[in-house]
């Protein structure tokens, strides 16, 4: 009989031995207890072995640090190594408008960017990540009264993911940005900014791997999918840096 203290399987006198047909090795946990396990799969922060036909995840800091460099060296050579679990992102990015002084036409611009990431295992440990986000605006002077539309970084903002041990969803909020602007759209306009795209990008912090990116800006989008380098150029931008229609950055 056995019974399951977290992710690890004990067992009274006896060696659980796996069943499947592929290569086992020994792994201890931190209290030297053994089990017989075929490696599946590993991360940064967990392995996934097979035990009498079932498979269970286990986080690497349960076990001895020599059973956690087996298990990842013997999911690496297998090619089942991954630098970082799956995950699932969505960004979202909240607007609000309203008029702002006495004029009539100067309006107030309330944006707050947010991101929802989870794993696709929920029972997955996931590392620490850094979430990126950057909010371009258009200077409605430019639209409007000279037919220009500029497009400027309006906030650039990188904040830590803290590691977690399960994949459950959590929500990232970044620092919300107030601007004011004229809402004439015509040559009178005396000028502004407005948000109109973001770009967003997950960072693995430990290797620097890009996880996830994606933007709202269509050609923008197009293009960091065609070029690694404009990707890197994009996620290093910094607050009040311009950018054509073209990304000559």
């Amino acid at each position: 009989m056995y019974k399951c203290h977290g992710m690890w399987m004990i067992v009274s006198g006896f060696l659980l031995t796996a069943a499947h047909g592929g290569e086992t090795v020994t792994l201890k946990n931190r209290q030297s207890q053994e089990i017989q396990a075929e490696i599946l799969s590993a991360d940064k922060s967990s392995v996934t072995i097979l035990v009498n036909r079932a498979r269970h995840t286990v986080p690497l800091a349960d076990l001895d640090s020599a059973s956690a460099a087996l298990a990842v060296a013997e999911a690496k050579k297998a090619g089942h190594f991954e630098a970082f679990p799956p995950v699932e992102v969505e960004v979202k990015v909240g607007v609000q408008r309203r008029n702002y002084g006495s004029s009539g036409y100067m309006k107030q611009m309330d944006v707050s960017p947010a991101v929802k990431i989870k794993g696709r295992s929920q029972i997955e440990p996931l590392p620490a990540a850094e979430a990126t986000i950057l909010l371009f605006y258009v200077d409605t002077g430019s639209k409007y009264a000279k037919g220009l539309e500029s497009y400027v970084v309006q906030n650039a903002q990188t904040v830590p993911i803290p590691a977690a041990n399960n994949g459950k969803s959590r929500n990232i909020e970044f620092t919300s940005v107030s601007t004011t602007y004229d809402g004439d759209r015509d040559s009178s306009n005396v000028g502004g900014r407005t948000y109109k795209y973001y770009a967003f990008f997950l960072t693995d912090p430990e290797s620097g791997h890009l996880l996830h990116y994606e933007s709202n800006w269509p050609s923008l989008s197009k293009r960091m999918e065609q070029d690694e380098k404009l990707r890197d150029k994009v996620r290093s931008l910094e607050k009040d840096k311009k950018i054509d229609r073209d990304f000559t950055i």
